[in-house]
């Protein structure tokens, strides 16, 4: 049996800033660990697609780790459409506390 990985989980913070672009860089700088970000699952994909990264997104399951190397996501709604990166909507700053007390 293979030994568990150490859980590194971070919230994306503000939707419309550059949070969402670290977070999808996480399974690349720690791949020993089990990457997990708190955040809206469409909104990573987005930003994945608009800066070219290739990385696997992978839905968060407490007792069943994704493969090395994905993005696991615990994924959170965002309160208000999503727009743009550096489009800054009063309504998208709920999600940073939302997905703290997740």
């Amino acid at each position: 049996m293979m030994p568990k990985r150490p859980v590194l989980a971070v919230t994306a913070g503000e939707p419309a800033g550059i949070g969402p672009d670290l977070v999808l860089r996480l399974p690349e700088l720690a791949p020993e660990v089990r990457c997990v970000a708190i955040a809206d699952r469409a909104l990573l994909a987005d930003r994945a697609a608009a800066l070219g990264l290739d990385v696997r997104l992978a839905d968060y399951r407490r007792d069943r780790p994704a493969p090395a190397g994905a993005l696991e996501v615990l994924h959170v709604p965002l309160a208000a459409r999503r727009k743009p990166a550096g489009w800054i909507r009063p309504m998208a700053a709920t999600c940073s506390p939302r997905w703290t007390r997740r």
